[in-house]
């Protein structure tokens, strides 16, 4: 009797073809008998396009061979395609194929029992031998295998030109970093200062929800003055949007490693109805972009009760960024001389987080440079 067809389910199927088009996990992770008829077309399509080429793959390139080469049905697959998209594969590769894995087991096991009880004859240690076969096996590694020359290997760090002391006490920008700060303190300034920092070692994708692309190139251009021509070969890894929609055919255009700014995380669309959980939803999808090989500063807004306060808390309305940032840090101006949105004074840069390092509180001091620009007062 053969064994029943295997569906994986939409939603992990959605998530196994977008990391196949991306390149993530080979095409090997599912088998076309587990898949729904949408996803058996984007499959095979995927499976011809990886004889010729590598991932990632270009989701019109695969939804042209989908339709043009094996004849799906465009209006079908269309809808669906823009799910392949837009899924997160946020998750590790070694998480996608374990879920993959669990599920395709349990459901041979399902399988199994249906025929058994069928015929009459249940085994269930044949059941649970069936599920032990798909476990994976994973090497274990004692802690003597990580080590490279007798020290334990760090994550990546990148230095900071422009920040020495912010360096220093860092280890450099690396992970998943946070900085929230008061209206007006500065906080898009040295978002974008960190990107043409950053931009020497990796490209860089700024998303900006609110002074526009036109804007933020007129302060770059200000503020880097007389550099802005010697520091042209960085900026062009420098890439500005205005909306995260396209956030996954970014990460295809541009994959890790590489240097991801988000400002502001409060500025992301959520849910009205769930906002807090939505906002901690798109933290959680950063993260995952981290254990992708990306490195991510988050921006942050602060709730008026936190105004002059540097703590853990103080970040507005979300509890998960104090848990997954590797560095959270707030910049401080002084509130007795700011207007509401003008402030140009000086700024203190103050650490509340330090995953790698032992160092917290005040760092330095930040002052202004043509406007648009931080340079550290020590």
């Amino acid at each position: 009797m053969n064994e029943p067809r295997t569906i994986l389910g939409k939603d992990l199927e959605i998530c196994a073809l977008s990391a196949i088009m991306r390149g993530l996990v080979p095409i090997t992770v599912i088998k076309e008998a587990e898949l729904s008829k949408e996803g058996t077309y984007l499959w095979r399509a995927l499976k011809q396009l990886s004889k010729k080429h590598k991932p990632p793959f270009p989701p019109r390139s695969v939804f042209a061979y989908a339709t043009s080469v094996l004849g799906g049905d465009r209006d079908v697959l269309s809808p669906y395609m823009g799910q392949v998209v837009k899924a997160g594969s946020g998750m590790e590769a070694t998480e996608l194929v374990e879920m993959i894995r669990a599920k395709s087991a349990l459901v041979a096991a399902v399988n199994l029992a249906s025929q058994q009880l069928s015929e009459g004859q249940p085994d269930i240690g044949m059941m649970v031998a069936k599920l032990r076969s798909y476990v994976p096996k994973a090497e274990l590694r004692s802690v003597t295998s990580y080590l490279d020359n007798g020290k334990m290997a760090l994550p990546t760090m990148y230095p900071l030109p422009s920040f020495p002391a912010i360096t220093r006490a860092t280890g450099g920008m690396g992970g998943l970093w946070a900085v929230a700060g008061d209206t007006g303190v500065g906080k898009s300034t040295f978002a974008a200062h960190i990107a043409t920092d950053m931009a020497g070692h990796v490209p860089v994708l700024f998303y900006d929800f609110e002074l526009g692309t036109a804007t933020v190139m007129q302060h770059l251009r200000e503020g880097l003055g007389d550099r802005f021509k010697s520091m042209r070969k960085s900026l062009d890894r420098l890439y500005f949007r205005e909306s995260i929609q396209t956030l996954e055919s970014d990460l295809i255009s541009v994959p890790a490693p590489a240097f991801i700014v988000v400002d502001s995380i409060q500025q992301l669309p959520t849910r009205t109805d769930f906002r807090r959980v939505s906002l901690d939803g798109w933290v959680n999808r950063m993260m995952g972009l981290k254990r992708l090989g990306y490195h991510v500063l988050m921006i942050s807004e602060k709730g008026r009760a936190s105004y002059g306060q540097g703590t853990l808390s103080g970040f507005k309305e979300s509890g998960e960024i104090e848990y997954r940032s590797d560095v959270a840090a707030h910049l401080l101006g002084d509130l007795s001389a700011r207007e509401e949105t003008d402030y140009s004074g000086p700024v203190d840069f103050k650490i509340v987080k330090n995953r790698h390092r032992p160092i917290r509180g005040f760092i330095c001091e930040l002052e202004r440079v043509r406007g648009w620009r931080f340079r550290e007062v020590l």
